[in-house]
């Protein structure tokens, strides 16, 4: 949460209020009136000036690079990144079709992203029961539920139990990636439901980990 102090505050309300009441940012000088009507009174340019950098270095607002006029920063795209979504894949058998368009995107908070790069990052709808016992960040991954990807994930002989976005033949599942023994990779399943087996290929197979899940978005 960004704090001002009190003469900041004055001077970011009275911009705010002038642009709602007139629907444009005001000049130097309507803005020296605006600030006096909220009990403060600025007698020279330069003084507004400075509490006009205070707000650009708050990340309130900013100069436009070409004009040089003042505007709001949007705090929504400050603090939460587009997701996009590219259909389902299932928590059973690879029996989903990969998909390979967006559908839509998800607004997810920079604090759910952390430190991961976000071109790497889509979300897929998991479908099935396989992945209900396996838990991401203390949730466990159901039926329904979103799914956070990592694109950018790389996986490696060592890897036991990644959950990851497998696709196989072009149809995609969810499941526990696991290097069983040399060019052997198990695709486990982790489920209260004790139909679902594990899937067994070799690195020659038609089989691409398309990432790995490293959060659950409940709906």
């Amino acid at each position: 949460m960004i704090k001002l102090n009190v003469k900041q505050s004055k001077v970011f309300k009275a911009l705010k209020n002038f642009y709602l009441e007139t629907n444009k940012m005001p000049s130097i000088r309507e803005l020296q009136t605006a600030i006096k009507s909220e009990g403060f009174e600025l007698k020279s340019s330069r003084s507004i000036h400075m509490y006009l950098n205070d707000l650009e270095k708050l990340g309130l607002t900013r100069r436009h690079p070409d004009t040089r006029k003042i505007e709001f920063v949007d705090r929504t795209k400050m603090r939460f990144v587009d997701v996009p979504i590219y259909g389902s894949a299932n928590c059973g058998i690879a029996s989903i079709i990969a998909e390979q368009y967006k559908q839509g995107t998800l607004k997810v908070s920079k604090n759910i992203v952390g430190q991961k790069n976000v071109k790497n990052l889509f979300a897929i709808q998991a479908s099935g029961e396989s992945m209900n016992n396996y838990k991401v960040r203390g949730k466990n991954i159901e039926s329904g539920n979103f799914v956070l990807v990592d694109g950018g994930y790389k996986p490696c002989s060592d890897d036991k139990d990644i959950p990851v976005l497998a696709v196989i033949d072009g149809l995609a599942t969810i499941k526990l990636l696991r290097y069983v023994e040399q060019n052997r990779i198990g695709l486990f399943p982790c489920s209260s439901e004790e139909e679902f087996l594990p899937i067994y290929l070799t690195e020659d197979d038609d089989l691409i980990i398309n990432g790995k899940v490293i959060d659950v978005l409940k709906s």
